[in-house]
């Protein structure tokens, strides 16, 4: 990874040549269970809000709602999730994960999890903790 060392490079491109490295790695973990990183993203949300609607996976995704409609109604036509009115308001679907979702899920988050410790296997663990809060941080700032 010798080519991905900038010192002094500004953090936007820092960040762009990790998350491109970070990307591929996931990719090509998650290709084989025909899923993209961020679908994987939408999976985890709903398994940790089942019931959450859709509107909700959408703005924390950062998707507008026809692509997040479109990707849920291929989770539900592949049998991941199932929708159904919300019952708050009829006018949203609330979302969870099937049974075979959840297995889905497991295994891509083993096969992510495998990528992710590719990438950062030349980090030590407490480097590991201080960028992933550093990056939480910077995320929850930009959704404020």
């Amino acid at each position: 990874m010798s080519e991905h060392r900038a010192a002094g490079a500004p953090l936007g491109q820092l960040l762009n040549v990790a998350a491109r490295v970070i990307r591929e790695e996931t990719i090509a973990a998650l290709s084989p269970l025909g899923l993209e990183p961020r679908e994987l993203g939408v999976l985890a949300s709903i398994a940790r809000h089942p019931g959450t609607v859709q509107s909700a996976i959408g703005r924390e995704h950062l998707m507008d709602r026809t692509s997040i409609s479109a990707m849920l109604q291929r989770f539900e036509r592949d049998g991941w999730v199932r929708r159904a009115p919300a019952p708050t308001d009829a006018r949203e679907l609330a979302l969870t994960l099937t049974p075979t979702g959840r297995a889905l899920l497991r295994r891509a988050r083993a096969a992510s999890d495998a990528g992710e410790r590719r990438v950062l296997a030349g980090m030590a663990p407490d480097e590991v903790r201080a960028l992933r809060a550093a990056l939480e941080a910077m995320l929850e700032a930009l959704r404020a």
